[in-house]
């Protein structure tokens, strides 16, 4: 099923699914887990609205959108150790990482 933005909605068959099979989490998280806070692989101020923050900036970006994932993680390693959570900031580097990986696998 897909909202009304054409985003998968957050169930075990829609964007969970999504996440898995594009690799960002691993299939034998849960779905309850993963709805919990997590900071870095489903950050819940960027779920509004039932679309997906990222998902939202490759619509818009096209093209443009590993650009943006390369600064994205470059931003996170140039901080990490500035910001008090260095583990954090390093997860969040390769999960931007692992997005653009699945970006060129894509094409």
């Amino acid at each position: 099923m897909r909202s009304k933005y054409g985003i998968p909605e957050f169930t075990k068959e829609g964007y969970f699914k999504k996440l898995v099979d594009e690799g960002v989490v691993k299939d034998d998280v849960t779905l309850g887990d993963l709805k919990k806070f997590d900071a870095v692989n489903y950050p819940a101020h960027y779920n509004q609205g039932g679309v997906q923050c990222i998902d939202a900036i490759a619509s818009m970006q096209g093209d443009g959108f590993k650009y943006y994932l390369q600064g994205s993680a470059v931003k996170y390693i140039w901080r990490h150790e500035h910001k008090g959570k260095p583990i954090e900031d390093l997860d969040k580097a390769i999960w931007f990482l692992n997005k653009l990986k699945v970006t060129y696998e894509k094409t």
